[in-house]
């Protein structure tokens, strides 16, 4: 065994995997353990999917440090079952963070607690919505905010949803990771992107990380 920390993120996120997973499965009889394996093997590949696509090198102990808190924050979303298109948005944002001159995993803390109780209801609807919001942002609008939601609500309804009552209420069961807000109080919507959601969407791509798990977006 070596002393010297690692360099690499992937390579870090590999060594705590292993020290995380063995424990955990261990006591457990062979047909769960064969089970929990595999999911905790499908989560590892993402993540380490996602960090070969960064050329971040782990110069300081402090960056390591930083690193492996957000490696391990997700290796425990990995155990706790959370979904596989929530796991590569995560990974998405940890490769995203990556990038950034000072990585902080206090960061990624905040946008791991949001994302990782989304259902993909939320996250489709999010990312729409957040979509429309930007190119509105980048188009100048003075009123982006009410056109964001009408437009999400035109490519959403009835084509995803059958009708809006049914958006509206995923978006207010989403209010709660603080990616969405409504923005009239004693109505069912309209709805708005936060700072939050535009935030992770700079690091991540929510419609990315759906099309890649299978699913239609």
């Amino acid at each position: 065994m070596t002393n010297k920390l690692p360099d690499n993120f992937a390579d870090l996120a590999v060594e705590l995997w292993a020290a995380w997973q063995g424990p955990m499965i261990a006591g457990l009889s062979g047909a769960l353990r064969k089970l929990l394996s595999w999911r905790l093997e499908d989560a590892q590949e993402i993540l380490i999917g996602e960090l070969q696509q960064t050329r971040r090198r782990l110069a300081r102990a402090g960056e390591v440090d930083e690193a492996a808190a957000m490696v391990i924050r997700y290796i425990r979303a990995s155990q706790e079952g959370t979904d596989r298109v929530n796991l590569r948005i995560m990974a998405q944002v940890i490769r995203g963070l990556s990038g950034r001159p000072y990585m902080l995993a206090s960061d990624f803390l905040r946008y791991a607690d949001a994302v990782a109780s989304l259902t993909l209801e939320e996250i489709r609807s999010l990312a729409t919505l957040n979509a429309k919001t930007v190119e509105l942002e980048t188009q100048g609008s003075r009123d982006r905010d009410s056109e964001a939601w009408q437009q999400a609500v035109s490519a959403l309804v009835p084509s995803y949803f059958a009708e809006e009552q049914r958006l509206a209420a995923v978006m207010l069961a989403a209010c709660r990771t603080g990616l969405v807000t409504k923005t009239t109080p004693f109505k069912l919507g309209p709805f708005a992107a936060t700072s939050l959601l535009l935030e992770l969407a700079e690091l991540a791509s929510l419609s990315r990380a759906v099309a890649e798990e299978g699913h239609e977006f």
